[in-house]
């Protein structure tokens, strides 16, 4: 293995178990970096998976704050209530006048029935 080259003698017999050593180590060094890269691969595509994620909730939030600002408040539905009964003593009102026009068709009924009885029968007596 050492022959003299150009009057220069090299030795790479001591050197052998160091670059093996060195070899060893790069190897274990290797294994370990694929190893420790994988983890960072999948937590790397776990974080891209959590983002997507976050990033459709927040659409969905967005859409949800939009469809609550337009719903009626605490206010409104108090205004509502107001009004609904305000109608409330409208149709009793109304009711009222109704009844009274009904007992009004009663008796003009009657009486119309009363005539006609009484025409009735003053025509048979004559």
């Amino acid at each position: 293995m050492g022959g003299p080259v150009s009057g220069v003698s090299l030795d790479f017999a001591p050197m052998i178990p160091w670059l093996s050593f060195a070899g060893l180590l790069l190897t274990v060094g290797g294994g370990f970096w694929a190893l420790a890269s994988a983890g960072t691969k999948r937590n790397g595509e776990r974080i891209s998976q959590v983002s997507r994620q976050v990033e459709s909730l927040d659409r969905r939030v967005s859409t949800v704050e939009q469809t609550v600002t337009g719903l009626p408040g605490k206010d409104d539905i108090h205004d509502l209530r107001i009004a609904l009964a305000g109608i409330r003593g409208d149709l009793k009102a109304i009711e009222t006048a109704q009844n009274a026009v009904a007992e009004s068709s009663q008796r003009n009924e009657a009486v119309t029935r009363r005539l006609e009885q009484y025409l009735l029968d003053r025509s048979g007596k004559s």
